[in-house]
């Protein structure tokens, strides 16, 4: 019953959105393996350096195959969540160990609903429900780290392996957690620790493959693109909120180390210290003297782990917090208004501050005496901060709405959960519900299994939560009219502002657009060849200048854009230009003369949101205006 209403939760929490943001990179490499004259001829497949380290591709390659890539992505979705729900499970129940199902049921309800975010600019969130990697290996690793709870070694190299085979950046902040976990209660393990890292110096000042890139800088041009495109690499480059999370996640970790014992109180503080030491890596040989192996490695993404471990943590402590005196219920009141004030560090970072000290003199046993008027002060002023808080996310998402709704869009649940909004309605909704579930378990089994029916198919039939636009992308194929706009000759395309149109749709290789670049850190051909592609674009009015850094000028998805036809034309006649160029709506005023074009409908419209001006804008689209660029003639001189 209580790993049922999880399941739900975390379903409902995170419902699937087809083949859309990484899972594009994953499904689009499994397309080109299958395609290599075709799909294959893309920039970002033709300069890869990404999905070789991994077995993943291989086996989403087999399902794509097998099933198409509509269902592939669907099932491999469903097979991260398996995995990361029975990691969390099993993790959650090893750090609860003797305080109970209720402790376990709690700790795995808080790392499924609190916010999943680590790192910066919102790129990455733990417990994805896509077709990537990223879940396999972090269920992998959960489970790993709760075998070795268990001390069963042997189940834990097993999967940590697993979790490195399919991941191996998420699996090593795992490893390096486990290893320091082992070395706080045994330093020999330091000894190989230290062992390990000198024969990864060696075999790299000796040039042997990829641990050559441990001493290896990068050049200053494949530098300045990674900046400029993939900011969250470098931690010198974080928005403040990215600091706020880090502070409140490690001062949860720690706090929660307080209040376990043994190899549970050593493997909070292991995590909080390889995320930590992750960070520092970065900032050091990432930001300060750049370190090509170190920047591809990313070491900052420990912090997915210290994620999981601060929202389990949170439950954990919380339970102990609750039930002692004035001075732990207003430390358990400080992390709460910490939660929530993560994206002002200059506040939460003092709160959080305050909320270790005195834990910590508490158990020290230097406690200060905490009156009763300061207690319901502190607690009155984190209920009204709970107020301004989900009301500011309300306000937001009305806004959100408000805009899709004057456009005729109709943006779905996903949008709802994006804006965080739902965070503390559905930890007292799941309160109030557990309780409940828990007293009719007591009284009856029917009524038990009803509930549990009924929260499994709420969630299953929320669970796809895809837009219109994007299912037709997904599950249309390869449209025949479509396909007679664009002409019969071979070669690439430019979808103006589109991602996976012009794979799904005309089966075709992309010229070029922002998402390419997804794995530039790994190619420098890649890094370079995207760059001179995307500013070409940008000189033509084909793409605006935020592709170029898409997480330092602005928020949102492409504006629609009105390319000139001197712009189309200079693409076209491009030696190794497109071969056709479609742009989002009907319009002629982008057409060159002599080049009629033609008007492909979608079966449906796309809903396109952009941030423009501090407001959101959504654009409907249904109609595009597709020019073959063999009817463009040269401009003459």
């Amino acid at each position: 019953m209580w790993w049922a209403a999880l399941t739900a939760a975390f379903l409902l929490t995170r419902p699937y959105g087809g083949i859309d943001g990484d899972a594009r990179l994953y499904i689009g490499s499994a397309l080109a393996a299958l395609d290599p004259d075709g799909i294959g001829q893309d920039l970002m497949f033709r300069r890869d350096g990404q999905f070789g380290f991994s077995a993943h591709p291989a086996l989403l390659t087999g399902l794509v195959r097998a099933l198409g890539p509509s269902t592939a992505a669907m099932i491999a979705s469903a097979a991260g969540a398996v995995a990361w729900l029975a990691g969390a499970g099993a993790l959650a129940r090893g750090l609860a160990d003797k305080h109970g199902r209720a402790a376990a049921f709690a700790a795995a309800g808080c790392m499924i609903v609190l916010p999943a975010q680590y790192g910066a600019f919102g790129a990455f969130s733990y417990g994805e429900i896509s077709a990537v990697p990223r879940p396999l290996a972090e269920g992998a690793v959960m489970g790993a780290l709760a075998a070795l709870l268990a001390g069963r070694a042997g189940c834990a190299t097993i999967l940590m392996a697993a979790g490195a085979a399919i991941h191996p950046l998420i699996a090593l902040p795992g490893l390096v957690a486990a290893l320091l976990m082992l070395a706080l209660k045994d330093r020999r393990w330091l000894m190989v620790a230290a062992g390990v890292l000198v024969t990864a110096l060696t075999a790299g000042a000796a040039g042997l493959p990829v641990a050559d890139r441990l001493v290896a800088p990068i050049d200053p041009a494949w530098l300045a693109v990674l900046k400029q495109r993939s900011a969250p690499l470098f931690v010198s480059q974080w928005p403040p909120d990215a600091w706020g999370r880090l502070i409140v996640h490690l001062v949860t970790a720690l706090i929660a180390a307080t209040a376990m014992a043994g190899p549970r109180r050593r493997i909070f503080l292991a995590v909080a210290a390889a995320g930590v030491g992750g960070v520092a890596v970065s900032a050091v040989f990432g930001d300060r003297w750049p370190m090509l192996l170190v920047v591809q490695v990313q070491a900052w993404r420990a912090l997915w782990l210290l994620a999981v471990f601060a929202a389990a943590g949170l439950a954990l402590a919380g339970g102990v917090l609750a039930r002692s005196g004035a001075q732990e219920r207003v430390v358990l009141a400080l992390i709460a208004a910490g939660w929530m004030l993560v994206d002002a560090p200059a506040i939460a970072a003092p709160v959080m501050a305050a909320a270790l000290g005195l834990r910590l003199m508490h158990q020290s046993g230097r406690s200060p005496t905490i009156s009763p008027l300061v207690e319901r002060t502190v607690f009155v002023a984190t209920a009204l901060l709970a107020v301004i808080w989900l009301s500011q996310r309300l306000v937001h998402l009305a806004a959100f709405f408000a805009a899709a709704h004057r456009a005729g869009a109709h943006p779905g649940w996903p949008y709802v959960l994006a804006a965080e909004a739902h965070v503390l309605p559905l930890v007292v909704l799941a309160i109030a519900l557990a309780g409940g579930a828990w007293k009719l378990s007591r009284r009856s089994l029917t009524a038990s299994a009803i509930l549990a029916a009924g929260a499994a198919a709420a969630a299953l039939a929320l669970w796809d939560g895809r837009l219109p636009g994007r299912r037709m992308i997904d599950t249309s194929g390869r449209p025949a009219a479509l396909a007679a706009a664009l002409g019969p000759r071979p070669g690439p395309i430019l979808w103006v502002g589109g991602d996976t149109e012009a794979w799904l749709l005309a089966g075709r290789a992309n010229w070029a657009n922002r998402m390419q670049a997804g794995g530039a850190v790994f190619s420098r051909d890649l890094a370079l060849d995207w760059q001179a592609r995307v500013q070409a674009l940008v000189a033509a009015g084909l793409a605006a200048p935020a592709d170029l850094a898409p997480f330092t000028v602005g928020v949102g998805e492409h504006p629609l854009l009105r390319p000139s036809p001197e712009g189309v034309r200079s693409l076209c006649v491009r030696q190794d230009g497109p071969v056709a160029i479609v742009i989002p709506e009907a319009t002629a005023a982008s057409t060159p003369p002599g080049a009629p074009p033609r008007i492909w409908r979608a079966p449906v419209s796309s809903e396109r949101l952009s941030a423009e001006g501090g407001r959101f804008v959504w654009r409907p689209v249904r109609s595009f205006t597709v020019i073959r660029c063999s009817e463009v003639s040269a401009p003459r001189p």
